[in-house]
């Protein structure tokens, strides 16, 4: 399935957060100001939305893992 002509999106607590395909990195950014927050390199194109939860991100990529990420600043929860 093709995914990757556009970026796929989650929304929470004022800010976006998407992996790239491009890049192989999951961000996040402040939604009022455009400024990117952190972002997380993984070995793979992330090419769908993150899901967020209780202060956690949610992402998997094609190097066949799933990661777990503090949504605050970035860092590897798992």
């Amino acid at each position: 399935m093709h995914a990757d002509n556009a970026f796929h999106v989650a929304l929470a607590d004022g800010r976006v957060f998407f992996g790239s395909s491009v890049t192989d990195d999951i961000y996040a950014m402040e939604v009022a100001s455009g400024d990117v927050c952190w972002r997380f390199s993984t070995e793979g194109p992330v090419r769908f939305a993150p899901s967020v939860c209780n202060g956690r991100v949610y992402a998997g990529s094609d190097d066949g893992y799933v990661y777990c990420l503090d949504a605050s600043d970035g860092s590897l929860v798992w």
